[in-house]
């Protein structure tokens, strides 16, 4: 049961490294080191399958092998696109959309920043989104800049609380987020900025913020607030986080 022993171990490794190294490295960083430590679990499951010990104990086999495969499952989909992406196997993925789902959002957000709606919005990266997605209205479309608009209207009932958009999928709206406490905060913002601040501090979701007042565009990520950015530094940023 050697293969298997170390089968266990490599996924033990996976399941402490996942859980602690996130947070203490760079996304790229993580992510290449994510695949490899997952390549090293499949090289480890086909060789404890070429070494099966008996046919007497194949059906015991089987019975330890289901679990493994069920947790093999569970790996995020998002790290391998994110790598074949960087592979440049953008037509093998069907990923194509993500410059004209950047595009409406990008129209959607000066929409609002012309009118001086005040908005957030939160893009899902690696860590789930589903608590405080389940709790707020579903919508479940596409990104359109003409729904971004008439969720943030003044007088919609959706209009104070966050959208949420998940694979280049607007999933809900009027999502509520634990404001942050950080003293850092520039007392002139409000509870927009503080939702957007406190998410980022608890997942690594991409939000962006427009204030009523000012209509100034800001962003939150990794527990930091960007405040009053320029379109050009939304789009570098949307660039870098948008397709991971």
């Amino acid at each position: 049961m050697a293969q298997f022993d170390s089968l266990l171990i490599y996924i033990y490794l996976y399941a402490l490294f996942t859980t602690l190294v996130r947070l203490k490295v760079h996304t790229v960083i993580y992510r290449l080191l994510k695949i490899t430590l997952l390549a090293m679990i499949v090289f480890a499951f086909v060789d404890f399958g070429q070494n099966i010990a008996s046919s007497q104990q194949l059906v015991l086999d089987i019975v330890i092998i289901i679990p493994i495969v069920f947790l093999l499952f569970i790996v995020h989909q998002s790290d391998v696109k994110w790598f074949l992406q960087k592979l440049k196997i953008r037509r093998l993925l069907g990923v194509d959309l993500y410059e004209q789902s950047q595009n409406a959002l990008i129209e959607g957000i000066q929409y609002l920043v012309d009118h001086k709606y005040g908005a957030i919005i939160s893009i899902q990266r690696d860590d789930d989104l589903s608590a405080y997605i389940q709790k707020a209205s579903s919508i479940k479309a596409p990104i359109n800049a003409d729904i971004i608009a008439s969720i943030f209207i003044p007088k919609s009932p959706l209009h104070d609380g966050a959208l949420i958009i998940v694979d280049q999928t607007m999933v809900c709206a009027g999502a509520y987020f634990p404001t942050s406490e950080s003293q850092a905060i520039p007392k002139r913002l409000g509870s927009r900025h503080r939702a957007a601040l406190g998410i980022s501090e608890i997942t690594d979701a991409f939000t962006i913020v427009i204030s009523e007042e000012t209509s100034e565009v800001s962003v939150a990520l990794d527990g930091k607030l960007d405040l009053d950015i320029s379109k050009e530094s939304l789009m570098l940023y949307l660039n870098q986080y948008f397709k991971q």
